[in-house]
């Protein structure tokens, strides 16, 4: 989806000094009418322009067919002697995890190397760089994509919950008890993260879409969407909930978005069955204790989620005030002065703050990551510069740095 534009803004110069471009946008507007697209942006010389350019060399390092392996394994494409990926597991193992053999995460990498591709193509659209790194980055996605897309083509005649999906889990029976309203094999490998695996893939092939323009990466995110509202329709609401009691990434945001991108009432509706209800009525009010011991990383995609849904339907004004008052506690409570927050993964008492220096697990990027995410979504519907000023801090103290 393009349209031309015409966009006053200002550059970053020593001063402020105003600018015109005009620029093609792709569906990255659709997502995020209110900000400037990765193409309409230049960096000058600068640690930003330094880290874009050593993060897209850096991921052109990445073993591409390793990281698809997985995907390749569950949809049996290496076992048929006619088929271009026989005996691929061979040639290209799948990367190994903490925990293997007992549990395993993959795929979920898979799924963020296609986001890191797609957004650093972007990035690097007005950039003085290299044309051949950027044609490299193109490359790359086209290759794993295709790849992608031929083992959710395996699954198209499936009939037991399978259609349209795409994943690295060993964990098949328990999609297809899922499909059939029994989520009993789940609950036996929700440790396994599952659902927060699959957002990964999710997000890897909207982001392809909205930022790359790849179309076939839309039909496969599309595809994959369908699957998760497959999956989940015949399980009722008390079982649903249960089941988002493992931790499930932000599959609510991804199908909110392809409500915006694809205009079907079904993606909101989905959106909302995987919102989890325990954390939308816990942080209704200003409490300062709900979060209290939490497990962090589960729950600030969970909230982004609510606030994209609350922009997408006026009906439910309690997902806004609920992402309101989360982005609050953590904070003004929880968050310390490189902008990150928890400790071990997880949010602490008051009474602990002292582990903030004591412990080693101290605060990670995955969370300050989504919590500028969260930020931009609340900046965008209050224009409160609370919101920007905590994304340059964290961005340039705790971001930037790795």
């Amino acid at each position: 989806m393009k349209k031309e534009i015409k966009t006053w803004g200002f550059m970053m110069v020593g001063l402020l000094t105003p600018f015109v471009t005009t620029q093609k946008v792709m569906a990255q507007s659709v997502l995020y009418p209110q900000h400037f697209d990765l193409t309409e942006v230049t960096l000058l010389d600068g640690p930003m322009k330094t880290a874009t350019e050593l993060n897209a060399k850096v991921l052109l390092q990445y073993d591409a067919d390793r990281l698809m392996a997985p995907f390749v394994r569950e949809a049996e494409l290496d076992k048929k002697s006619d088929s271009k990926y026989y005996k691929w597991l061979e040639k290209h193992p799948s990367f190994g995890n903490w925990g293997q053999p007992d549990w395993t995460l993959e795929g979920h990498v898979g799924g963020h190397y296609i986001s890191a591709l797609a957004l650093a193509f972007a990035s690097l659209d007005n950039q003085p760089v290299n044309a051949a790194v950027k044609s490299q980055l193109k490359e790359r996605l086209e290759y794993c994509l295709a790849i992608m897309k031929d083992c959710q083509d395996a699954y198209a005649n499936d009939t037991e919950g399978l259609k349209g999906f795409i994943g690295g889990q060993p964990i098949r029976d328990a999609w297809k008890a899922m499909y059939s309203g029994d989520a009993s094999k789940f609950y036996k490998v929700g440790g396994w993260v599952p659902f927060y695996c699959e957002h990964k893939i999710l997000a890897g092939l909207r982001d392809a879409y909205v930022y790359a323009g790849n179309e076939q990466a839309k039909a496969m995110f599309k595809g994959l969407c369908d699957w998760h509202i497959a999956l989940v329709g015949k399980l009722d609401d008390k079982t649903m909930q249960s089941v988002l009691n493992s931790e499930h990434g932000g599959v609510n945001e991804t199908i909110a978005d392809a409500y915006r991108i694809f205009g079907e009432q079904k993606y909101l509706d989905a959106a909302k069955k995987f919102s989890h209800q325990t954390m939308v009525e816990g942080m209704l009010t200003a409490n300062t204790t709900f979060l209290n011991n939490r497990h962090a990383n589960t729950q600030v995609p969970k909230y982004i989620g609510f606030e994209r849904i609350s922009q997408l339907s006026t009906a439910d004004a309690n997902y806004h005030t609920t992402a309101l008052n989360f982005w609050n506690d953590v904070v003004s409570n929880r968050t310390v002065c490189i902008g990150g927050n928890s400790v071990n993964e997880h949010f602490l008492n008051q009474s602990n703050y002292d582990n903030y220096i004591s412990q080693p697990d101290g605060p990670e990027t995955c969370n300050s990551n989504n919590m500028l995410k969260l930020s931009e979504e609340l900046f965008d519907d209050t224009h409160d510069s609370k919101y920007a000023d905590f994304y340059e801090n964290t961005m340039f103290n705790h971001i930037l740095s790795t």
